[in-house]
């Protein structure tokens, strides 16, 4: 009996994911250029940050993935206000994760929309290589919008911007892999 509702309360939840990966779809449609290349960017960042702490997706547990789900959920209401593409990017990413792990026709929808969104994220920002989509590399590109809306925040440092950006402290070995990218572009953002 429980495993009856549990199993349709799941397929209730898949419907609910697809109506909000359908309204997403149509904001971003809406979005400017400068919102859609941030959400690209951000899809693209994420999913490789997760298969580098996680490997392969498809080897994480479905109550992980929810977990996962969650997390990028919350981050991307956190970002949303100074940073709509970012928010849009985790948005897409989470609701990626969550399909996998419901059952039913409506997250099966949800799985393919988003992985096509994630497969266009990978081919276009490797197409683009370590020049970005203005002749600025992407990791220049990123960092300097991050830190114009980090300051205006209050961002006192580069290390400041980088970790409102992601919205947690950076561990020292964190920083030092970033660290150059956020200090080059700290001194060009006013």
């Amino acid at each position: 009996m429980f495993s009856g509702i549990k199993k349709r309360w799941r397929e209730a939840r898949g419907d609910t994911l697809r109506v909000e990966v359908e309204d997403l779809v149509l904001k971003l449609q809406a979005a400017d250029e400068a919102v859609n290349q941030r959400a690209v960017i951000t899809l693209y960042e994420e999913y490789k940050n997760l298969e580098s702490q996680f490997g392969e997706i498809n080897n994480i547990s479905d109550s992980g993935k929810v977990k996962l789900a969650k997390r990028l959920t919350k981050s991307a209401r956190y970002v949303f206000e100074y940073d709509m593409g970012k928010g849009y990017g985790l948005l897409i990413l989470s609701a990626y994760l969550e399909s996998q792990a419901l059952p039913g026709d409506d997250a099966e929808y949800v799985g393919l929309l988003t992985r096509q969104m994630l497969n266009a994220a990978l081919l276009a920002v490797n197409a683009a290589g370590k020049e970005g989509f203005e002749g600025q590399s992407e990791a220049d590109q990123v960092a300097q919008r991050a830190i114009g809306v980090s300051k205006l925040l209050g961002a006192e440092s580069a290390r400041e911007a980088a970790e409102i950006t992601v919205g947690r402290e950076l561990s020292d070995e964190e920083w030092v892999e970033y660290k150059e990218v956020w200090e080059r572009n700290w001194a060009e953002v006013a």
